[in-house]
């Protein structure tokens, strides 16, 4: 997403359940890091009650 200024830009983090398409976290950052998404990630797994050990974990982002 663009920023105010030019050349800043802003990333949108979003987990998105499969099954229901539903959102079910999201954040804006100013950089884009692992360590950003790291605490939204385990949030939600707590929110939502999800067993991780039990789950399959999709990502449409490339790593880098």
């Amino acid at each position: 997403m663009m920023g105010p200024a030019k050349w800043s830009y802003f990333y949108l983090y979003v987990i998105i359940d499969i099954f229901s398409r539903r959102i079910v976290a999201w954040c804006i950052a100013d950089a884009e890091s692992a360590t950003l998404f790291k605490p939204l990630f385990d949030d939600a797994i707590v929110k939502h009650n999800v067993a991780p050990a039990n789950s399959p974990w999709h990502a449409t982002a490339a790593a880098r």
